[in-house]
């Protein structure tokens, strides 16, 4: 198997410090039953941790846990960072209790730094509800993932520009990083980009469009053939209207499948996130997730 040249980045969060830290460690394991708890856990402000559910249509012993915040979104300054370990034979859901919103940042963007990771057997899905830019908003965004041959790892990452006073100004700017790397820390596979608020609001032809939100889909699991993967995937997204515009291919190092998509506003692209979401559960378990109440 061939793996990218590019250099590995250093997986820590951005090196600089600030008072409005934030911290998110939890960590998933499965007991002799097969039923999936909440191992170890801190919470530093402003996240807070609902306690593990397990809820019907899923998997056995698969524990669902909401990421709460009590900070009303990411402000100028604002540097967080999550923390998500599923060990051996472990099975969970994670996800937030509504959209989490960024708000005007200067002098200083925002950042945050998501760490997951999956051992031997382990079934993680990280599917965070929409983060929300208003007028002004810089944000940084790293998702690493770490994950052993035989586990799977489900993400999913989507963004909306908004404007609370109706005026359409756009949000500053967007950076986005999502690295895969093995549990021996090679590199599977690496995504960046970069966008401004004025480039999504242009709506140009063959860049957004008329489509102003946007997401990031993805299936990581080396044990399966990654074709049928995003085979699913593409049959996720045909079931889909003209409000949303998408594509989905096999990763690098076929490491798993993945889809990007544009959608016309936030609904569209919930609905979109959701389509996929399920197309990639019944393929890997054979049926779709149960709802979740927000």
């Amino acid at each position: 198997m061939s793996f990218s040249s590019i250099e590995r980045t250093p997986r820590e969060a951005p090196a600089e410090r600030s008072l409005r830290e934030g911290r998110l460690k939890l960590e998933f394991r499965s007991d002799p039953d097969g039923r999936t708890h909440v191992a170890d856990q801190h919470a530093g402000y402003p996240f807070h941790l609902g306690r593990a559910l397990y809820l019907d249509g899923d998997a056995p012993g698969m524990a669902t846990v909401y990421i709460q915040s009590t900070a009303g979104g990411l402000f100028a300054g604002d540097r967080q960072r999550i923390d998500i370990t599923a060990r051996t034979g472990a099975r969970a859901h994670v996800t937030t209790q509504a959209a989490t919103i960024v708000h005007r940042t200067a002098p200083d963007r925002a950042g945050q730094f998501v760490a997951l990771s999956a051992a031997a057997g382990a079934y993680l899905e990280y599917m965070p509800d929409a983060t929300i830019l208003f007028p002004g908003a810089t944000l940084s965004s790293t998702l690493d993932v770490t994950i052993d041959d035989d586990a799977t790892v489900t993400i999913g990452e989507s963004y909306i520009g908004h404007d609370p006073d109706g005026e359409d100004t756009p949000f500053e700017a967007l950076e986005s990083t999502l690295r895969i790397v093995d549990w021996a820390g090679r590199l599977l596979a690496l995504d960046r980009y970069a966008v401004t608020g004025v480039e999504i609001a242009a709506r140009r032809i063959g860049v957004t469009g008329g489509h102003g939100a946007h997401g990031t889909f993805a299936v990581i699991d080396r044990g399966r053939d990654a074709g049928p993967l995003a085979d699913a995937l593409r049959g996720g997204l045909d079931a889909l209207g003209e409000t949303v515009y998408g594509a989905a291919s096999t990763l690098a190092n076929d490491c798993g499948a993945w889809a990007r998509i544009t959608a016309s506003d936030g609904v569209a692209l919930n609905a979109a996130m959701r389509a996929l979401w399920s197309a990639a559960r019944r393929a890997l378990t054979g049926h779709p997730p149960g709802r979740r109440r927000k």
